[in-house]
């Protein structure tokens, strides 16, 4: 499955945050100058601090922790997996075959800007070549092989096969409540 990044919103987010650190960084330079020249031994003495450098301190504080919590999410961003060009792939065709808004489905365009959840594999050409295979020769005795028996008996599995899938110039229904227990 692929998500998206939203890079550029986040490095927006992280320059706003750094500008208002900046700026309260600035105010508690510029007390520390007022007070340094009104009380020279005011700097030293922590309990004689006035309500003015509380606030800001605490205000500070704050901010600094809003900041680092949202730096910490970037970094995991950064070192989120980049689709493969197969999964990238996959993501217009699956928007075609099942109708997905046109608005809803743009995001695809912006290839730098998606992730993916999966983790890195390194022999993960191989299961995309064995699956190319497995689709090329689909067949009854694949899907008795390979088919799970537990699909084959639950009434809320639906089974899109190659002679099942609806056409797009056709309108479909999927029901997925029969099977459902409706007493909660």
């Amino acid at each position: 499955m692929l998500y998206r990044h939203f890079g550029y919103l986040l490095s927006r987010i992280l320059l706003d945050k750094q500008d208002g650190l900046r700026c309260l960084e600035e105010q508690l330079d510029q007390l520390d100058t007022e007070e340094k020249y009104d009380q020279a031994d005011r700097l030293l003495r922590r309990t004689s601090q006035g309500e003015q450098r509380r606030r800001l301190l605490s205000d500070t504080g704050r901010k600094f922790c809003e900041y680092f919590q949202i730096m910490g999410a970037a970094q995991k961003l950064m070192f989120a997996n980049r689709p493969t060009a197969s999964e990238h792939k996959s993501v217009p065709n699956f928007i075609a075959e099942n109708r997905v808004a046109a608005k809803e489905a743009e995001y695809v365009c912006w290839k730098e800007d998606l992730i993916t959840l999966r983790p890195g594999r390194q022999n993960a050409w191989l299961d995309r070549g064995i699956e190319k295979v497995l689709k090329l020769l689909h067949c009854n005795a694949l899907e008795y092989i390979f088919g799970s028996k537990v699909c084959e008996s639950d009434p809320v599995f639906v089974r899109i096969t190659k002679d099942a899938r609806p056409s797009l110039d056709q309108p479909f229904e999927l029901d997925l409540t029969d099977g459902f227990d409706s007493t909660y």
